[in-house]
């Protein structure tokens, strides 16, 4: 067996392994998605503080403490969504406690402190919009979108996933097999225009379907005129999030490629670490939270 065919064998056993128990443990009741949340927290914390110790010093011991601080960051952003005072002042808290650390290490140079915030935003309270979504109770008070929408937070978190990983599927494939044009050289040079184009089609139009199926859109609630419009405002905001979620894969690697490593860790065979497969997702679930505050408002 040719050492390509074999990596794809792993890459898709662990990326099957990977899906099934992430949308498993949404869909079952109980808090096992949540600790899957900040157990990815602090995984994803870890491999970025890792990355940060290549070139600064002050980490190589704030890197064991982080991860714990962004995980009770994330437990705080979930169990707490609805309180947006207690998040902000965990966070500041979070913050003051990180920089109080950096002030006492004598390697500390102003860069540090904004790694420290990049850190606690991008690998808690970022990765806490995803994990938090299952969990989500919107005040929503138009008449519209109560009557012809189901937002169960678990199957909008199924929704963006679909998106997600569809369009980073199709991506990969079409880019393969047809990519011509690099979309980003200097970051990720594998990327291809064609395969981000196709990617971004096919990954909306499979999350109109995810929709669907779930049954957050009600079809028969709709008349034909709404049916069109809702279709394609839904399209629009696929398409959206399918960018969004190929630019937070771009701004991994650009972290990568800035402290020389191919990939964040080692835990997931095929895939890297922890942060290398939600990179995506992470600000996938920071546009549809964003998204969600909005349809509160309107």
């Amino acid at each position: 067996m040719s050492p390509k065919i074999k990596n794809l064998i792993i890459r898709a056993t662990t990326g099957l392994v990977y899906t099934g128990l992430i949308i498993g443990l949404a869909l079952v009741n109980g808090p096992w998605f949540m600790i899957l949340g900040i157990l990815f927290s602090i995984l994803a914390t870890y491999e970025l503080t890792n990355a940060f110790s290549n070139k600064h010093p002050a980490y190589n011991h704030l890197k064991y403490i982080m991860p714990l601080i962004a995980g009770g960051l994330t437990f705080i952003f979930i169990y707490f969504y609805d309180d947006s005072k207690i998040v902000l002042l965990s966070y500041f808290l979070s913050l003051l406690i990180v920089f109080s650390l950096l002030l006492f290490s004598k390697d500390t140079k102003i860069i540090d402190y904004g790694l420290g915030i990049l850190a606690l935003v991008y690998t808690s309270l970022m990765v806490g919009a995803i994990f938090s979504l299952k969990y989500i109770n919107l005040d929503i008070t138009n008449t519209f979108l109560i009557d012809r929408f189901n937002f169960d937070g678990k199957l909008i978190f199924i929704y963006l996933f679909i998106v997600v990983v569809m369009t980073d599927m199709m991506a990969y494939i079409f880019g393969s097999l047809l990519g011509k044009h690099k979309l980003a050289p200097t970051i990720s040079p594998n990327k291809s225009v064609e395969g981000a184009v196709i990617g971004t089609v096919l990954g909306s139009l499979f999350g109109l379907l995810a929709l669907v199926l779930l049954k957050i859109v009600d079809l028969n609630a709709l008349n034909s005129k709404e049916l069109v419009l809702v279709f394609i405002v839904i399209f629009f905001i696929n398409i959206l999030i399918s960018i969004v979620g190929q630019i937070g894969d771009l701004f991994a690697s650009k972290i990568k490629r800035n402290y020389e490593i191919k990939d964040f860790g080692k835990l997931l065979p095929g895939h890297g670490g922890v942060l290398d497969r939600i990179d995506s997702l992470i600000f996938g679930a920071t546009l549809i939270q964003v998204i969600l505050i909005i349809l509160t408002l309107v």
